[in-house]
């Protein structure tokens, strides 16, 4: 066990965080944009559909940049606490396998809802 978290392999963990991070943002961003350079010209549409499908990247959004701070911050230290790149390679993994059922999960608070 204690090859499996030496500072090396933590620090590549650490890498694959952060880069699995900085693509959710990209990506809940780029969905945001789309959405309202899509819906907004459609007079068929009603105007708060936008905010309906962004609402989801709202929080994600967030709670990532949340994940790149942490992961930044260890990256610059000199020793990496187990605990922390852990916790967040979990929480990464628990969102790549069940992230229909998250956004499915915070629709139930969407404000937008008519």
């Amino acid at each position: 066990m204690k090859k499996l978290l030496s500072q090396k392999n933590l620090r590549v963990v650490t890498l694959l965080v952060l880069l699995y991070a900085a693509l959710m943002i990209i990506s809940n961003v780029i969905t945001i944009i789309l959405s309202f350079l899509d819906l907004r010209n459609n007079p068929l549409i009603p105007d708060y559909l936008i905010s309906y499908m962004a609402f989801p990247s709202y929080f994600v959004i967030p709670f990532f940049g949340m994940i790149i701070y942490l992961m930044s911050l260890q990256l610059n230290s000199k020793h990496l606490n187990n605990s922390i790149v852990i916790g967040c390679f979990m929480v990464c993994a628990i969102y790549y396998f069940f992230w229909g059922d998250i956004h499915l999960f915070i629709h139930k608070f969407n404000p937008y809802v008519k």
